[in-house]
């Protein structure tokens, strides 16, 4: 099992990163609003399988580090556990706050995933 460890991250002042999923032709920003890191929040990501779309609903979880433009990790709130998604399939990632954690001025915040998506052969 992993953890997360304590460390401060020297990119903490980076506000904006932007994700391409390149294996699908699909490319997207991601906005990063440095205040809605670290709070608790539940994700819904929407992505595509061979098959279908599908959607998937995550537990309650604290977005705490982005690593390179298609990869981010997770933590869950409830084990400590760390956990990765890869940006490869993904089209559309919700975020909404977790229960009264996260305060109504937060949750303005809160909306930092910006996925707009066009099918393109340049990234």
């Amino acid at each position: 099992m992993l953890r997360v460890s304590n460390q401060k991250d020297n990119n903490d002042d980076i506000k904006i990163k932007r994700l391409y999923a390149d294996d699908v032709g699909i490319c997207g920003k991601v906005i990063i609003i440095q205040n809605a890191m670290n709070k608790n929040v539940n994700v819904k990501i929407r992505y595509n399988s061979k098959q279908e779309i599908l959607n998937k609903e995550i537990p309650p979880v604290k977005i705490v580090k982005f690593i390179d433009k298609n990869l981010f990790y997770l933590i869950s709130i409830e084990n400590g556990e760390l956990a990765y998604y890869r940006i490869n399939r993904i089209i559309d990632i919700k975020l909404t706050k977790t229960k009264s954690i996260v305060s109504d001025e937060d949750l303005k915040l809160l909306d930092i995933f910006d996925y707009g998506y066009h099918t393109c052969n340049r990234h």
